[in-house]
């Protein structure tokens, strides 16, 4: 791949567009990620809480949240051969309750 050419530019160096990069690389594409500031993953992907989670999210979002979870996650330290850190614990959201009666 020249610096000039690629199958796949993505805009953006967080973590979507890093594991898209990543994915379309090692399925045989040349990308080329753009960034706008220096570091990668300098967005909002540098802030998150680092939670992977099922709960709490669009109904749309489900499908892939659980192929992840399932497939991917698990296996991903050792695919990348770095500790990435990832366990399964679970999590509980506790939310107040409007008009709830005290007893």
């Amino acid at each position: 791949m020249s610096k000039n050419h690629a199958d796949v530019i993505i805009v953006g160096g967080g973590i979507i567009g890093c594991a898209t990069a990543y994915y379309l690389s090692k399925a045989g594409s040349s990308v080329i990620v753009l960034e706008g500031s220096d570091h990668i993953g300098n967005g909002g992907s540098s802030r998150n809480g680092g939670g992977v989670r099922q709960s709490g999210r669009d109904s749309r979002e489900l499908p892939l949240v659980m192929y992840g979870i399932k497939n991917l996650w698990p296996t991903l330290s050792e695919e990348l051969e770095v500790d990435c850190e990832y366990h399964q614990d679970g999590n509980l959201v506790l939310e107040k309750m409007k008009n709830m009666q005290r007893y």
